[in-house]
C-alpha cells in the first residue's frame, strides 16, 4: 500500500488511497508542477506534498484560506487557488499568514481515468 500511495497509477487510485488533490486545469497544474501537463493526465498532489509559501515564490500560486481544522498531529488547511479547492497539511501550531501562496513540493502526473478523453476510452 505504501508504494501505491506514493506512486498512484491513476487519478482514481490517488483519491481512493488517501486524500489527494487532483488538478485537471492544465494552466494551474503547469504552474504548480513547473511543466506542461501531458495529454490525458492530471496532477496529483497529496496534502503533505503541498506547502504554503510566501507570495511571489517561484512555482507557487496565490491562495486564500477557506477553512482550517486541527487534527491533533497535524492541521488541515482547505485553500482556494485559481478557483480550485486544495487541501494541505501543516504542523498544528503554524500560523496562517495574511497573504500566502501554495506550491507543489511533491507531485505526480497520473492518467485521468475518472474523466477519460477520447484517446483513453
Amino acid at each position: 500500500p505504501e508504494d501505491l500511495y506514493a506512486d498512484p497509477p491513476t487519478a482514481y487510485a490517488a483519491r481512493f488511497l488517501g486524500r489527494a488533490n487532483v488538478v485537471r486545469d492544465a494552466e494551474l497544474a503547469a504552474r504548480l508542477a513547473g511543466e506542461a501537463m501531458p495529454a490525458g493526465h492530471v496532477l496529483a498532489v497529496r496534502p503533505e506534498g503541498l506547502e504554503p509559501v510566501a507570495p511571489g515564490t517561484a512555482g507557487a500560486v496565490s491562495a486564500r484560506l477557506v477553512a482550517r481544522q486541527f487534527l491533533g498531529h497535524t492541521a488541515e488547511w482547505e485553500v482556494e487557488a485559481e478557483g480550485q479547492r486544495l487541501h494541505l497539511w501543516t504542523e498544528p501550531g503554524r500560523a496562517v499568514p495574511e497573504a500566502f501562496a501554495v506550491r507543489a513540493a511533491r507531485w505526480r502526473w497520473v492518467p485521468d481515468d475518472e474523466n477519460p478523453g477520447p484517446n483513453l476510452r
